[in-house]
């Protein structure tokens, strides 16, 4: 019998239906078990974040919505999450996270190999051919369902992630607000103190023509009027620089206009906290949420290192292609040869385990201590932003009804006493810049004290009560 005409007349081999049937099998166990949780993930969040609206579309928005006055700061808040890519970048992070979630706890992948022999190997019943195998890597109970446990809590802490840029975006939002509104009020005392040192200028310009005063006090006068305009530019380049910054919040590019947000004051008096109260609010605080689902990672992570010290096991089946014998007449001839087998792999680099499971004890340990440091360090900033509300209060009360009606009449005495004669132009012009400088500082304080509430809302997540825009603060810009 020729033996290259061994194949033809052969039939449909049963290693066929064995291929696809090791593989099959093999398939639906990598998709039994702990990969189930691949489909029910922990974090839902969009698919992916809507296009940002052009320029114009913005800006006719804002229009619309100050059709009837001032839009409230919450609905600048609303627009900046809408359009933050800082914001938008965490969103995305913890897309990345979640489908890295979907992924885990998997079976290995099933592995299948095929070999072509380039010389056939002669045996009793025939040639070998060909050699097809499949073999799948078995894990240990429980090592699945560690590592999807471990891909939750990350996504769980990429989740909190967005919570934490969401509450430093509207901080970062406000104080540049609060900044501009800052800014544009002392610009307008500057303007009030160069109408009162212009004044003053003209009643030493006319002491002057009459021989009652010196040349040099109306040169002074002038000068004081110069220093006054550089004030209130600079003023208004601080109002500039906090529009800027509340552009690059808002996405919007350079020169894009801003809409009018009516801002309201903060009572100190109306927000009181005890440490208990500030310990049971810090325990929602998105950052220390984030710590503890790490912290929760890293166990799993430690669980993993303990899994990888055992013995890894797989499992195969081989079936080799075998042709027709030089000699029909031996038994068997044409068989194909079939069987499975179990490979095992042994961890025997002792040190290289040691160090992981050592590092995931590190790991846990510092992300506990970092918990435990970043409550007490917010604590602190709470309590020092509370202090520093209610310091801004008291100099704000003080300013209005004791310095600043003082510092009215000393000026309005001066001011006379220097027409009669009686007092020296320092006098008058330090009596007119106090009662600016404190016009100035009253206002400073009441934006200082907007500050610290900003600090608190940022770290408790809590908005403060508010209260209507004290009358004085129309009044010091008169």
């Amino acid at each position: 019998m020729d033996p290259n005409h061994h194949k033809s007349g052969r039939t449909a081999r049963p290693w066929i239906a064995l291929l696809f049937l090791s593989s099959a099998l093999l398939n639906s166990q990598g998709c039994r078990g702990p990969a189930e949780r691949r489909t029910q993930p922990g974090p839902v969040l969009r698919e992916s974040s809507p296009a940002p609206e052009p320029i114009g579309a913005v800006e006719q928005r804002f229009a619309q919505m100050q059709a009837n006055g001032p839009i409230t700061k919450e609905q600048l808040f609303a627009i900046a999450i809408g359009r933050n890519a800082g914001l938008e970048a965490a969103e995305e992070r913890a897309l990345a996270s979640n489908e890295a979630a979907l992924a885990s706890g998997a079976m290995p992948e099933p592995h299948v190999s095929w070999t072509e022999f380039l010389g056939e190997v002669e045996t009793k019943v025939g040639p070998q051919e060909r050699r097809f195998e499949v073999s799948q890597a078995l894990p240990w109970y429980g090592a699945l369902e560690a590592a999807t446990r471990a891909a939750e809590s990350n996504a769980r802490a990429a989740l909190s992630s967005i919570s934490i840029a969401e509450r430093l975006l509207i901080g970062r939002v406000e104080t540049h607000l609060w900044r501009a509104e800052l800014g544009e009020r002392v610009g307008r005392l500057e303007q009030s103190r160069i109408a009162l040192l212009e004044s003053i200028s003209a009643t030493i310009d006319g002491r002057y023509r009459t021989g009652n005063a010196e040349y040099a006090d109306l040169l002074r006068s002038r000068s004081e009027i110069e220093r006054a305009i550089e004030r209130r530019e600079v003023a208004l380049d601080q109002v500039e620089r906090a529009h800027v910054l509340l552009r690059r919040e808002l996405g919007l590019p350079r020169g894009a206009k801003l809409p009018v947000v009516a801002l309201v004051e903060t009572s100190s008096e109306a927000y009181q906290l005890t440490t208990l109260q500030i310990a049971n609010a810090l325990e929602q605080n998105p950052s220390l949420v984030k710590l503890e689902h790490q912290t929760e990672a890293a166990k799993e992570r430690l669980e993993q290192a303990e899994f990888d010290r055992k013995p890894k096991f797989t499992l195969g089946a081989f079936l080799i292609d075998t042709g027709l014998a030089d000699n029909p007449a031996t038994p068997g001839s044409g068989s194909d040869a079939s069987g499975i087998k179990l490979s095992l792999t042994l961890p025997i680099r002792k040190q290289k385990y040691d160090a992981q499971e050592r590092g995931a004890r590190h790991e846990i340990r510092a992300l506990r201590k970092e918990r435990t440091d970043m409550q007490l360090a917010l604590e602190g900033d709470v309590s020092l932003a509370l202090e520093d509300m209610q310091s801004a209060e008291r100099r704000a009360k003080l300013i209005a009804a004791s310095l600043l009606p003082r510092a009215q009449e000393v000026l309005d005495t001066t001011r006379a006493g220097y027409s009669s004669g009686r007092a020296n132009y320092l006098d008058l012009i330090q009596a007119a810049n106090s009662q600016i400088e404190l016009k100035i500082e009253l206002l400073r304080a009441d934006v200082d004290r907007e500050f610290a509430r900003i600090q608190i809302e940022t770290n408790l997540g809590r908005a403060l009560q508010s209260r209507p825009a004290q009358p004085n603060t129309s009044e010091i810009e008169n």
